[in-house]
């Protein structure tokens, strides 16, 4: 009986080590080797809101500055012809607000005045490849009173000095008269520029008259305003005759 329970023990023994051999992966040379391929997966557009987006919409919906521009063109959507706006913005938005604007009109193919203070006329072109756009009246405030040379162009006007608010006024008469087509515009780049060479109540003169004169022809009219303290009194002043104002 004993040697019978020895040889059992021996028995289950061996079948343990076999069993733990099988477990063993035999090994295989380099070359036999499989190698893994991983597939990358395909890809999927995204989902906003009802509309898909392809990659390339999505990343230009990411890019820096594109919630403002998807503001201000949710904005333009309700705005007619004959309008009178006034467009605040702190100075870290003001750039892109006012290059926005100009591409908006562009895309639209709208006419219009545009009155330049800012920035001078050829820099505003190599800004936003206006070259083409003959359909835009520009009037230049800026290069002259700086010390630049006038560009020669058939859709730009120079004035001296942005102290000069009576040329300005019929500046824009002109400009208006000269665009075409039933959707023409005005904007004024900027309010708070005039403010800097001008008493307040001589700018609320002008803006009020400029305003009213787009009126009349049916242009939609943005007033560009960079948000601070001192422009507050023209700021409350503008607003009560102004159809819509918006914060940027």
């Amino acid at each position: 009986m004993g040697k019978k329970k020895a040889g059992e023990k021996k028995q289950k023994v061996s079948k343990a080590h076999v069993k733990a051999l099988k477990k063993v992966k035999p090994f295989k040379p380099r070359s036999a080797r499989k190698t893994m391929v991983v597939q990358r997966p395909a890809k999927k557009d995204s989902k906003v809101g009802s509309k898909v987006l392809s990659t390339e919409e999505l990343i230009a919906l990411l890019k820096p500055g594109r919630e403002l521009e998807a503001k201000a063109e949710a904005w333009l959507k309700d705005l007619k012809g004959g309008m009178v706006t006034l467009w605040v913005a702190d100075l870290k938005n003001y750039a892109d607000l006012n290059r926005f604007l100009i591409q908006y009109f562009l895309k639209k193919e709208m006419q219009g005045v545009y009155v330049t203070i800012n920035r001078p006329f050829e820099d505003l072109v190599k800004g936003v490849q206006l070259q083409g756009a003959k359909g835009i009246q520009f009037v230049d405030m800026i290069t002259l009173s700086s010390g630049g040379q006038a560009v020669k162009a058939d859709n730009c006007m120079y004035l001296e000095s942005p102290v000069n608010l009576f040329e300005l006024n019929e500046a824009v008469e002109k400009g208006l008269a000269r665009v075409q087509g039933e959707h023409r515009f005005l904007v004024v780049d900027a309010v708070s520029t005039l403010l800097i060479y001008n008493k307040p109540d001589e700018v609320e003169k002008l803006v009020h008259t400029l305003a009213s004169k787009a009126r009349s022809m049916n242009a939609f009219t943005a007033l560009l305003m960079v948000e601070n303290q001192e422009n507050k009194g023209v700021l409350e002043t503008l607003s009560q005759f102004v159809d819509k104002v918006a914060w940027f």
